[in-house]
């Protein structure tokens, strides 16, 4: 009788160390991880390239002719700051006659840094307002980005 006891006692003691060491561990890691907040990601040690990047949309129509623009814009939505570039008039036909419009570009990278934004791209043809779009983007610590999947927008030849 007095083994079984024995065994019982030793089997208890060791149930409660294996809880005990289960209850330490979760402990050390709940108090080593921390809630994820994209503002606080350090960008000290990134090596990025030097590359500037331009994010676009692409518009056409439904037979897949380029959408040419007499006019566009974009917004961030919050604040309704304008954040259209300056282009050149040989940028711009080259917009046109491709359908391919600057979103945002690598001049945001720092001020939308481990952030998301929320666009409004606008354009007209004839001044009529043709197209507009909501855009989610972004940046990582070297370059923004489109969290878009379908930057290509159709619209019928009116």
């Amino acid at each position: 009788m007095t083994g079984l006891l024995y065994k019982t006692l030793k089997n208890l003691v060791i149930v409660k160390r294996f809880r005990l060491f289960i209850a330490l561990i979760l402990f050390v890691t709940g108090i080593s991880c921390k809630d994820s907040d994209d503002s606080e990601v350090s960008c000290d040690n990134v090596v990025c390239t030097e590359d500037f990047r331009t994010m676009t949309i692409t518009i056409t129509y439904d037979n897949g002719d380029p959408v040419a623009l007499d006019d566009f814009s974009v917004i961030i939505s919050e604040s309704g700051q304008d954040i259209t570039g300056s282009y050149s008039d040989g940028e711009l036909e080259w917009y046109r006659n491709n359908g391919i419009y600057p979103v945002i570009d690598d001049s945001y990278s720092d001020e939308f840094r481990n952030t998301t934004v929320f666009l409004k791209f606008s354009g007209s043809v004839n001044g009529e307002i043709v197209v507009q779009r909501s855009i989610v983007a972004g940046a990582d610590c070297c370059h923004v980005y489109l969290k878009d999947d379908n930057l290509t927008i159709n619209i019928p030849r009116g």
